[in-house]
């Protein structure tokens, strides 16, 4: 009987401080203002269609297809890594509007540099929170 009555203390003090500490927050949880941010992005942007932006290689294509199709690079750099199969050799080859990057003989990526994609409302990118 001694440990039943302990664990009935233990539980009325256990209820006790559940219902002390967590019943005010969830009380206090209606009051607290919910805020949320509206992101709207425009069909069109009338700047995006005045600079058309350059063809660029497909992801995929071989060294010997960009080559025949863009003419030589302006500069070639790499290849870098190799050395493990888990770090293929790299290859950047620059044109005069764009870079493509190569894993072995593929294209794994073609870029525009110092042209990021357009941020649209940048005025509410630091709205305070």
């Amino acid at each position: 009987m001694f440990k039943i009555r302990t664990l009935q203390i233990r539980t009325r003090a256990a209820a006790k401080t559940v219902c002390g500490l967590i019943l005010p927050l969830i009380l206090l949880l209606p009051a607290t203002p919910a805020a949320a941010d509206v992101l709207s992005i425009p069909d069109e942007n009338p700047a995006m269609e005045a600079t058309p932006a350059p063809e660029l290689p497909l992801r995929g294509s071989t060294m010997a297809a960009v080559r025949a199709r863009f003419g030589e690079p302006k500069s070639i750099s790499g290849p870098v890594g190799g050395d493990h199969p888990q770090r293929p050799p790299i290859t950047r080859w620059e044109y005069d509007s764009f870079s493509v990057f190569f894993e072995h003989d593929h294209v794994v990526h073609s870029v525009i540099p110092d042209k990021p994609k357009p941020i649209y409302h940048k005025e509410e990118l630091n709205s305070g929170y």
